[in-house]
């Protein structure tokens, strides 16, 4: 399927007044939504074999970063999570209860807001992510050597 060529003809769509800017913003968004769902699937084919599944691999990886971030203090609450992971707080929810029962997250205090739930990876998610980081490396060490 292309996303492209003439979906923004103004006369290809009779009830489109601005036919143009509109199939562009269209295209665009279809594009996204396709590599979207192609690097959920690169995602997964990394995660298999643990415990953990795609959106939760997000949600820790996400964790990760911010806490590698300038500010290493960083933590983030359900609601950040959901709003920089684009989907619902109650996804959020259930993901951070698993990776809290795994071992993988911890809550922690806010230090301005001591009712915020605050999350940040433990070690042995720190350990898993770092797993997953060295299957991926292997896996495009194997492609390099094939080609």
């Amino acid at each position: 399927m292309s996303f492209s060529g003439d979906s923004a003809d103004p006369g290809r769509w009779p009830c489109a007044a601005s036919g143009l800017l509109s199939a562009e913003q269209i295209d665009a968004a279809c594009r996204l939504a396709g590599e979207g769902k192609l690097a959920a699937r690169r995602i997964t084919g990394w995660l298999r074999g643990s415990e953990i599944n795609e959106p939760e691999f997000r949600l820790l990886w996400l964790l990760a970063g911010a806490a590698n971030s300038r500010d290493a203090a960083v933590s983030l609450d359900q609601a950040d999570l959901a709003e920089q992971l684009v989907v619902s707080p109650a996804q959020v929810s259930g993901a951070v209860e698993r990776l809290r029962s795994l071992g993988l997250l911890e809550r922690v205090d806010g230090q301005r807001d001591r009712r915020r739930q605050l999350w940040q990876v433990t070690g042995a998610g720190e350990a898993l992510l770092g797993c997953i980081v060295d299957r991926v490396a292997d896996a495009s060490t194997q492609r390099e050597a094939a080609a």
